[in-house]
């Protein structure tokens, strides 16, 4: 079967002025062209702009990516309002905007790399809000607004601010977690809105036109990870033994989530269950994609960095990073493309000074990155790292694992195990603790906050939390089997 007949159908939003956005299930390929009768029919999608032809560009899928190629056209085409001057494909990325700018006017296509028609598009007219407006997260709203003794924390909550002045729209990220991103870019300062631009704020997507933010509230959920593993069991002279059971849970995209347990819990063997590297009697989704019947498609969404690097000491760190990009990245990738995202890794790691150092030659911190860049030049949605921090002093610990929290921001889901998350635990979305019952079997004893962890447990730290649900011959309080019990309830309930 080819890849062709696996791929996963994609999506385009038409926005018009004065329109309502307009949804398409995206099939490959299609061919953009000139035509009155606006949709996709035959592969071809036909848009009300005579620049356009009888084809100006092509988006395609091509080996777990999505391509956009442009022809011979009257039109001016931006990717997220980059122009596209040449010829060679370019590969599309979730929320990239495509717009095809004309004498009379633009017409702007969303894309998303899944199909996620069941949402709705609402409208904020700025103006009507006056000079200023303030974007608060969800969950802090629904929790401190309308109470007047937590003011001072609304002020304090995550938020982010649009405000009007000398004649243009500002966006200023106040207090947010993940980021605000404008055309794939996170800002660090206020910066201006400009015509068709794409902000992401946690998992909704704006975009901005007219004055106005047209937007999304469930974009980014559709890469969603769910797990349920239902039992992993090995044999051993014909005798079943159960190593995990009964774990079922979501991590959303954007979220760095710690695991945690005790030795013997299950992590390593929960990790490569939920990859497919071990199958296990479970169903793991990584949004509509069965991890385990695409496992050859899902080589290029899931990156695994082990406790010990398996790198040449006698290679060149950019060569490295280019030999780790030509056996990850899909075939169909041009070399200039690879050697711009070498390119961009080495920086986001702060590896571009050692690019031309042998790795037997730089230091552990640099080393600990570079095995976590070589996974990451793929570019995977889900990130797993198995004790990236271990022999790391504490201040190089925790720029290691800032630098994990940014690839969260970007909208991946990062997975870690730690021996020492205490120093860095600030940085953790969600935690997952494993626990090994009086049965020896690994199983979830809790899946929620870091705040919420502590409450559950009253316990103060994670290195308590494990201790707590740790045997007595290992240090513990032996209280695993009433955790489980209580989280598998609590889910019972919340499922009612």
């Amino acid at each position: 079967m080819s890849l062709y007949n696996l791929f996963k159908p994609g999506e385009l939003v038409l926005f018009e002025a004065g329109k309502e956005p307009k949804h398409y299930t995206l099939p490959s390929p299609v061919i953009f062209a000139c035509g009155t009768d606006e949709g996709i029919r035959d592969g071809i999608f036909c848009l009300n702009m005579e620049e356009l032809g009888k084809g100006a560009a092509e988006i395609k899928y091509n080996d777990g990516t999505w391509e956009f190629s442009s022809f011979e056209t009257e039109a001016d085409i931006y990717i997220s309002e980059r122009k596209i001057t040449g010829t060679d494909p370019a590969v599309l990325k979730d929320c990239d905007t495509i717009r095809f700018a004309g004498k009379n006017g633009s017409i702007v296509l969303l894309f998303h790399d899944y199909d996620g028609t069941d949402y709705r598009w609402c409208r904020i007219t700025l103006s009507e809000h006056g000079d200023n407006v303030t974007i608060y997260n969800e969950k802090a709203l629904r929790e401190i607004a309308g109470d007047p003794s937590r003011e001072n924390e609304l002020r304090n909550a995550h938020q982010v601010a649009i405000q009007y002045k000398t004649e243009q729209w500002y966006v200023k990220d106040i207090n947010t977690s993940r980021g605000v991103f404008i055309n794939g870019k996170r800002i660090s300062e206020e910066t201006p809105l400009n015509e068709y631009d794409m902000v992401i704020i946690g998992d909704t997507c704006f975009l901005y036109h007219n004055g106005s933010l047209v937007y999304n509230e469930v974009a980014a959920k559709a890469n969603k990870l769910a797990i349920s593993i239902r039992e992993k069991a090995v044999y051993n002279f014909f005798k079943k033994k159960v190593l995990l059971k009964d774990i079922n849970l979501t991590i959303e995209p954007g979220n760095m989530v710690l695991l945690l347990g005790g030795s013997g819990a299950g992590k390593t063997t929960f990790i490569n269950a939920v990859t497919g590297y071990d199958k296990a009697s479970a169903t793991i989704m990584n949004g509509d994609l069965n991890v385990y019947d695409n496992f050859k498609q899902m080589k290029y969404e899931i990156g695994m960095v082990p406790q010990q690097d398996l790198l040449r000491e006698d290679d060149k760190v950019e060569d490295t990073l280019m030999n780790a990009a030509e056996m990850r990245m899909p075939a169909s990738i041009s070399r200039e493309e690879r050697e711009k995202r070498v390119a961009e890794v080495l920086r986001m790691f702060g590896l571009e000074p050692s690019k031309n150092n042998l790795v037997g030659k730089i230091s552990g911190g640099q080393r600990k990155r570079l095995s976590i860049a070589v996974e990451y030049i793929a570019d995977p949605s889900l990130f797993i790292l198995d004790e990236p921090d271990s022999g790391l002093d504490g201040v190089m610990a925790r720029e290691l694992m800032t630098r994990l929290r940014a690839i969260a921001d970007e909208g991946k889901i990062v997975i870690v195990i730690t021996h020492t998350p205490d120093r860095v635990i600030d940085l953790f979305d969600k935690v997952i603790v494993l626990a090994k019952s009086s049965k020896r079997i690994g199983q979830l004893a809790f899946y929620g906050t870091v705040a919420d962890a502590r409450a559950y447990f009253e316990r103060d730290t994670m290195e308590q939390i494990v201790k707590c649900i740790n045997n007595p011959d290992e240090g513990g309080e032996g209280r695993a089997d009433e955790f489980i019990e209580r989280f598998a309830a609590l889910q019972l309930k919340e499922n009612e």
